[in-house]
């Protein structure tokens, strides 16, 4: 448990006592390559998610995902962090037609 130290050693800090980091949690994708005798529309939104990409020794990595069953363009979106903790990101789009 968290005690808090006396207040002459917290001058200009404040103390945050709500709710940290949440649990994981699984991440729900169709299993589109086992055949299925009732076929369900699929309208998701958010097609793919991973928080544990591993890329290669020069930066990369290969992602593969099914799309949603409608037309649309998606928003591509990439976060990471490098070995030494420093951060990244980009964007892109994935068109559906």
């Amino acid at each position: 448990m968290y005690s808090v130290p006396s207040k002459a050693h917290l001058r200009g800090i404040a103390i945050y006592k709500g709710p940290t980091f949440q649990t994981v949690r699984q991440f729900y994708q169709p299993m589109y390559d086992k055949p299925s005798q009732l076929h369900t529309p699929d309208w998701r939104t958010t097609l793919y998610w991973n928080p544990t990409i591993k890329t290669n020794a020069i930066g990369q990595a290969t992602l593969s995902f099914y799309a949603a069953d409608g037309t649309a363009t998606y928003r591509a979106v990439v976060e990471g962090l490098t070995s030494q903790g420093q951060l990244g990101s980009g964007t892109g789009e994935v068109k559906v037609r």
